[in-house]
C-alpha cells in the first residue's frame, strides 16, 4: 500500500516537473509524451518492485513458502500479477496526464493498439523485474543492481513499445511498422515467460 502511493505520487510529480521543464519545446516535439510516459513508468515500477519479496525473504519466511503445498510457480505468478495490477492503476493516472500535458492523440488511428502496447510493456516489465528482484533479494538485496540489470534487459522491450505507440499517433502511420514492433514486444515477452518460471524453480530449490 505504501509503495503504491509512493510510486503514484512520484509519477505524478515527475510528469509535472518534466512538463514544466519542457514547456517551451512541447509544441515543437511531436510525440514527446510517449517516451516521457514510459520513462516515468519505469522509475515508478522500480520503486514498486523493490518491496515485492520483502516479506517472504525477511526472517527466513521463504522457508514457509517452500514447505507449503502451494506450487512455487503459483507464488511467482501471483507476484507478477500483483505488480501488473498495481502498475496498471498507476498508468490509469499517469497516461491521461501525459495526454493532457504533451498534447498526445494516442487513439488517432486505433483504439486497441495503444492498449496492446501498454499491456505488452507492463507484462514484460513485471515479469522480468519480479524474477530478478527475487534473485537479488536472495543474493543480499542490492537495489542498485536491480536497477542496472532490469534497465538493460528492458531496453529492447521499451524501444518496441515506444516506437510502436509513436507510429500510432502519426497522422499517416505505417501498419507494417506497427505490426513489427507489436510482434517484437510479444516475442520478447514470450521468451522471458518460457524461461522465467524454470529459473524461479531453480532459485527456490537452492534455498
Amino acid at each position: 500500500k505504501d509503495s503504491f502511493f509512493a510510486a503514484l505520487l512520484f509519477s505524478i510529480v515527475l510528469v509535472l516537473l518534466i512538463a514544466i521543464g519542457l514547456l517551451s519545446v512541447i509544441s515543437q516535439s511531436y510525440g514527446l509524451g510517449i517516451p516521457v510516459f514510459w520513462s516515468v513508468i519505469l522509475f515508478a515500477g522500480v520503486l514498486l518492485v523493490r518491496s515485492l519479496f520483502e516479506y517472504e525473504l525477511t526472517e527466513s519466511r521463504i522457508i514457509g513458502v517452500l514447505l507449503s503445498p502451494v506450487s512455487h510457480l503459483l507464488v511467482f505468478y501471483s507476484k507478477v500479477t500483483a505488480l501488473f495490477l498495481v502498475l496498471c492503476f498507476v498508468q490509469i493516472i499517469v497516461f491521461p496526464l501525459c495526454i493532457f500535458f504533451f498534447a498526445l492523440e494516442p487513439f488517432r488511428n486505433s483504439v486497441i493498439l495503444p492498449f496492446a502496447f501498454l499491456l505488452i510493456g507492463n507484462y514484460g516489465f513485471c515479469y522480468i523485474s519480479t524474477l530478478f528482484q527475487f534473485l537479488l533479494f536472495r543474493g543480499g538485496n542490492r537495489p542498485f543492481l536491480l536497477t542496472i540489470i532490469v534497465y538493460q534487459l528492458l531496453f529492447p522491450l521499451f524501444i518496441s513499445v515506444i516506437s510502436g505507440m509513436y507510429q500510432i499517433i502519426l497522422p499517416v502511420y505505417d501498419p507494417a511498422t506497427v505490426k513489427f514492433w507489436l510482434q517484437f514486444g510479444l516475442i520478447y515477452d514470450m521468451c522471458f515467460t518460457l524461461v522465467g518460471g524454470w529459473i524461479f524453480e531453480l532459485l527456490l530449490e537452492g534455498e
